[in-house]
């Protein structure tokens, strides 16, 4: 089961990419899943610092940590957080001690070593698109 712990968070708007309409669980009509883009990997646009959008997994982008709220509205806030252990979507299975980054989506994939990473893997996922908890390493 994925979990928080020792978060810092910013709070940033969200940009197009970041918003999503879902309604709740079981209701007509609902998106599923109703995550959202909660638990993505983040970006600053590079037109707006104050702005976040979702990682594409291209290596000029500006990674800004994992998303914690979903947003449903342009320019609505986002939090997202920097440092602490945080669940992400896998884009992959992940293994415990895994590196990972972002790919496509903003979901974690694994990162080549270390020096290519923005977390470690702490609590495994089985398959893409199941939570797994990361440790964030942005800017150590």
């Amino acid at each position: 089961m994925a979990y928080t712990e020792n978060l810092e968070q910013r709070t940033y708007e969200a940009g197009s990419t970041l918003v999503q309409v879902v309604g709740v669980p079981g209701m007509p009509g609902s998106v599923e899943p109703n995550i959202g883009t909660q638990y993505l990997f983040a970006i600053m646009d590079k037109t707006d610092k104050d702005v976040a959008q979702v990682a594409t997994g291209g290596a000029t982008e500006i990674v800004i940590g994992v998303t914690t709220t979903k947003s449903q509205h342009l320019k609505t806030p986002v939090a997202v957080a920097y440092d602490g252990r945080v669940p992400v979507q896998a884009g992959v299975a992940l293994a415990y001690g895994d590196y990972v980054k972002p790919g496509a989506g903003g979901k974690a994939v694994v990162a080549a070593d270390a020096a290519t990473s923005f977390g470690i893997c702490v609590e495994p996922a089985s398959a893409a698109g199941v939570l797994a908890t990361v440790e964030l390493v942005l800017g150590r």
